[in-house]
């Protein structure tokens, strides 16, 4: 039977009652030595949680506590952290302690009978794991000489306790674990974590080898396989599978590999440390084209409504024209106008237009000079506006229109394909209408052949981190040939911080807290994670093109023979149409001799020259 003396609250000012206990079963103690113990374990620690096994010796020691020191506070609402614990045998303290969560936060103190030495000491060298990350001291009712075990130094060693402080081994700030063995769960990912042996990067991987080396801590692996959620999955409030699973499972102590200090990892099984650096998540969408050297680029300093305004007037103009000369040719005084016919006016005015036929406007004309010199100002003004127009814009870099935010991406046929199922849950809003939206869009694709094959068709985008002017990816398999394609988008849609995972309760968090806070404040974060992004910069060349944006160079420059590559390609595709022609009149000649000599054309002529004949007479 356990219980517990909520009411009893231990403070370091007691008044202990010199004096031996003898009970029924003749185990006799010394109350001085218990008391003294709980003075130096719980000397900062105003509340403490006393259990006994339900032993005589147990309740005989619990009255003995009672009448001999003086309680601080009859009641409290909240859990302790000091554990006071009572056994009469080391079989029964281990059933004690598997009933408590032994966390790095917690202080036990076990107080013993008098046991077999040989035991007692065969059970303090086998038997630490029973107390994980707890600081214990374990006493003996008979004996001044109790055995401590500390956060850094998980071994226990025997301690006078009458008349001193905690044992500490050093200040704050120079922490040493003597050695111990760390499990570190972490993987290939992005710039944060490359595992090769021996050989080992990234910026996260740089800045926990510096504090494993300033804390005298080893190292050891532990890579999550056999998921596809490589970071776990949550469920039911806790993390299972993955880096995270591994944590919260208690399998591993520490993990890394760009993880958010985020809402999903308060109370699920995993503890965050502090803040390394702020990371800014962007996409990479399609780089835009310059449309300065492509053949319909020679349009562009017009918009589409002018041109359709240009081509109406220029049609207007054209039907006109002729049904002005002919409307002459009925009434004229003047003479006959020439432009009666409409291919003829039509040919007449698009020159005009293009500034490469001027014709002359006479009195002879008639209506028609009027319609003629007013379209003679207006192509004047519309090709020299043109020209100069053209000039400027082809001097001045252009590009196609480039999607910048999610709201951008929804106007479009844009779709987020990626092979990692990404926490829709802290990326974005969910209340959000414009975001609920977006999330439909998600395509998880099995193979990286499938995601090369989707961005290949550059209507995608990609997910990854920038910061420190470097752009990474989550998922860097993507070769460099498809990425050349894609660029950074101009804003972020979403901000975290990064930071490393400790399993709850873990002793380590404390003291890599204590390290990082320094290294932050001496620049060490900064020239870890910025030197290491840089390294990988060398060997990732997409890293540097995909924030090279092409709208940086929008400012004028001198004319190039690039810039004149649409009006270059516009002439070519002329003379290919003139060659053509050209050989298709050529090869016509032949036919059209051959149809004036033969039997069907002499016929039809001589039927002809019969009707006129007629028509004569």
């Amino acid at each position: 039977m356990i219980w517990v003396l909520y009411s009893c609250v231990i403070a370091s000012s007691l008044s202990p009652c010199l004096g031996k206990l003898v009970l029924e079963k003749q185990i006799s103690f010394n109350i001085t030595n218990v008391i003294r113990a709980l003075d130096y374990t719980f000397e900062k620690h105003y509340c403490v949680q006393v259990i006994s096994d339900g032993s005589d010796f147990g309740d005989r020691l619990l009255r003995g506590i009672h009448h001999s020191s003086k309680p601080l506070v009859n009641s409290f609402q909240h859990v302790c952290s000091g554990f006071y614990l009572i056994a009469e045998d080391l079989s029964e303290l281990e059933s004690l302690l598997s009933k408590l969560k032994r966390w790095a936060r917690h202080r036990i103190l076990c107080v013993l009978p008098a046991i077999a030495e040989q035991e007692f000491q065969n059970f303090l060298q086998t038997k630490v794991s029973l107390f994980r990350d707890a600081e214990v001291l374990v006493a003996r009712t008979e004996s001044p000489i109790g055995f401590q075990l500390t956060y850094t130094l998980r071994r226990f060693t025997p301690i006078m306790y009458h008349g001193v402080r905690w044992l500490r081994e050093t200040g704050k700030g120079k922490q040493n674990f003597h050695g111990r063995e760390i499990k570190v769960a972490t993987f290939n990912c992005s710039t944060f974590s490359r595992i090769n042996y021996p050989y080992l990067a990234g910026s996260e991987m740089a800045i926990f080898l510096e504090v494993v080396r300033r804390l005298n801590l080893t190292y050891k692996f532990i890579v999550p396989i056999g998921s596809r959620f490589p970071l776990g999955v949550l469920k039911d409030g806790l993390w299972h599978g993955g880096l995270l699973g591994l944590l919260a499972s208690d399998e591993a102590d520490v993990g890394f590999c760009g993880l958010w200090i985020a809402n999903n990892k308060i109370n699920t099984g995993v503890e965050m440390s502090v803040s390394l650096k702020r990371i800014c998540m962007m996409y990479l969408v399609p780089r835009p084209v310059s449309i300065n050297s492509e053949w319909y680029g020679i349009f562009s300093p017009y918009t589409t409504n002018l041109w359709l305004a240009i081509i109406v007037a220029y049609l207007s103009v054209s039907l006109l024209l002729p049904t002005l000369a002919y409307m002459d040719s009925l009434i004229s005084v003047f003479g006959e106008c020439r432009y009666l016919s409409f291919e003829r006016s039509w040919i007449l005015l698009a020159g005009m237009l293009l500034q490469g036929n001027w014709m002359r406007s006479t009195h002879s004309q008639g209506p028609c000079r009027h319609l003629i010199a007013w379209w003679t100002v207006f192509s004047l003004l519309i090709g020299s506006v043109f020209s100069g127009s053209l000039a400027s814009y082809l001097t001045r870099a252009g590009y196609t229109w480039k999607p910048e935010t999610i709201e951008d991406l929804l106007q479009t046929d844009y779709s987020w394909t990626t092979t990692r199922v990404p926490v829709v849950g802290t990326l974005f809003n969910l209340n959000d209408p414009v975001h609920q939206e977006w999330m439909r869009r998600i395509r998880v694709v099995r193979t990286q052949e499938e995601l090369h094959g989707a961005l290949r068709k550059l209507n995608n985008v990609v997910m990854g981190i920038y910061t420190f002017g470097i752009f990474s990816l989550m998922d860097e398999d993507i070769s460099d040939d498809v990425l050349k394609g894609y660029e950074i988008s101009s804003y972020c849609f979403t901000e975290f911080y990064l930071g490393f995972a400790f399993r709850r309760g873990s002793p380590y968090l404390k003291f890599f807290n204590e390290q990082l806070k320094n290294m932050i404040e001496t620049g060490f974060i900064h020239y870890y994670m910025k030197t290491s992004m840089e390294e990988t910069m060398k060997t990732k060349s997409y890293m540097y093109e995909t924030t090279r944006l092409s709208k940086n160079s929008a400012h004028g420059s001198n004319l190039t023979l690039a810039s004149l590559k649409g009006i270059i390609e516009f002439w070519v595709c002329g003379l290919l149409i003139s060659t053509v022609v050209f050989f298709v009149e050529l090869m016509s000649g032949p036919v059209l001799e051959y149809w004036r000599t033969s039997r069907f054309y002499r016929l039809k002529n001589s039927t002809s020259l019969f009707h006129t004949k007629n028509n004569v007479k």
